[in-house]
């Protein structure tokens, strides 16, 4: 190996913190225990894992949720954990169902600006 093929190789290993480089050791092969079911768990309960799938994020400052965002979350399959720290808001046109259809949790610190009835909705969803 040449010179500048070394300094790939290298440089293609990650670091210690010290400075020093890391082993590449070989991953030893898994092995299920007698009478195991073969194969990945979130292959085999795909369905349910789509299913319960929830969006997670921190939005910081103004985050606005329309009509249009909660209806795709529904189409999707998908439920929204709300979490602002500044302004969040749920647009007038949200109903009570779809919001409550679409979003697991909210944590706002800050100010929440959405319809009284859709407050009422959520409420036992809100930290």
């Amino acid at each position: 190996m040449d010179a500048q093929g070394a300094a790939v190789a290298l440089r293609q290993q990650p670091l210690l913190a010290d400075g020093g480089r890391l082993a590449q050791l070989p991953r030893p092969a898994r092995q299920n225990p007698p009478g195991a079911r073969h194969g990945d768990p979130l292959e085999r309960h795909a369905d349910v894992v789509k299913q319960s799938t929830v969006r997670k994020s921190l939005d910081l400052g103004l985050r606005h949720y329309s009509r249009e965002d909660l209806e795709a979350a529904r189409r999707a399959g998908q439920m929204l954990q709300i979490h602002v720290l500044g302004l969040a808001s749920i647009a007038l046109d949200v109903t009570p169902e779809l919001a409550r259809a679409t979003i697991a949790s909210v944590v706002v610190l800050g100010s929440l600006h959405a319809s009284p009835a859709v407050k009422d909705a959520l409420a036992d969803r809100m930290r």
